[in-house]
């Protein structure tokens, strides 16, 4: 072969080489992922349409271009009342993928006397795993674990133990905010005293930005003090700094901006979009909110 042919040829393998990444993308039902930071959602967010259908649910989501979701629907081993495995491969099949989910879980979950779990929160982390979930997060703590400081560092003490136990099965477990946790109980603010009480390795935090700014906190002040903590958040948004109901992401008051800026202080790793009220349908209202903030954190 030539000098000049080889060349040429040599040329053209590289060049189609280069495409290959954009011609596998062409195979797939919705499009090229062209963006280099994934976007998640919260089926919360769409509670019913997911009671309704699941199936249909997931492909609109998938077609709406969100890389992976967030459970809210497990209960008794089961996701949306089907088998782990099943519901695995629903996902699959819009490539689409569930790193975390919330599960209920209460101090009483864990025995300190004979440091055990019930079969129930062993059979939630067992789930998880089926899922291939690499994270657990607890969505609430109940008022009465909440009402001394005492109580709440019995909460703390659950919880520390509850991400012991999901690190020996290869998930780590975190807890979700509401606006409460930032109240005082006897001159301390309760989020603080779960933070300070729980060690990095077994609890994150997954914060719900629209609940503490309507708790009239700032993330980026929380990330600071405790940094390294915030895994994970719920990229919600609030018309009204007053009111607690949400609005499409990017239309309200939350600089999510600027909160972007301190991801590496907080240890952030994954956003999942969340929405509770609407304006004009969930699925329709969360497609807004995926173009409105895709276009925040991919400038």
């Amino acid at each position: 072969m030539q000098r000049r042919e080889f060349i040429r040829q040599s040329a053209l393998l590289a060049a189609g080489t280069a495409l290959m990444p954009s011609a596998l993308n062409a195979f797939s039902p919705f499009g090229p992922k062209t963006k280099p930071k994934p976007i998640g959602v919260q089926l919360w967010s769409c509670k019913d349409e997911m009671k309704e259908d699941a199936t249909a649910t997931l492909k609109q989501i998938a077609k709406i271009g969100y890389d992976y979701v967030e459970g809210a629907g497990y209960k008794d081993g089961k996701m949306y009342d089907m088998k782990p495995s099943e519901f695995k491969k629903i996902l699959k099949s819009f490539e689409l993928k569930m790193p975390s989910g919330h599960v209920a879980f209460k101090p009483s979950f864990y025995n300190k006397e004979k440091n055990t779990f019930t079969d129930e929160w062993k059979l939630a982390v067992e789930s998880a795993n089926a899922m291939s979930q690499k994270y657990i997060i607890c969505p609430w703590m109940d008022e009465n674990d909440r009402k001394t400081l005492d109580s709440v560092k019995r909460v703390a003490e659950a919880l520390n133990k509850a991400g012991e136990y999901c690190n020996t099965q290869n998930i780590k477990f975190g807890y979700h905010n509401h606006d409460f946790e930032f109240k005082q109980v006897e001159d301390q603010v309760i989020y603080d005293v779960l933070l300070k009480n729980t060690m990095p390795e077994n609890v994150t935090f997954q914060m719900d930005l629209a609940w503490v700014t309507f708790a009239k906190n700032k993330p980026v002040d929380w990330f600071k003090k405790h940094p390294g903590r915030f895994e994970l958040c719920h990229v919600k948004d609030l018309a009204d700094e007053t009111e607690k109901d949400s609005c499409i992401v990017g239309d309200g008051v939350i600089d999510f901006a600027e909160i972007i800026k301190s991801k590496g202080v907080a240890g952030m790793k994954m956003y999942i979009v969340e929405l509770e009220h609407y304006k004009k349908d969930p699925l329709s209202d969360l497609k807004a909110c995926h173009k409105n903030f895709d276009k925040i954190l991919n400038p």
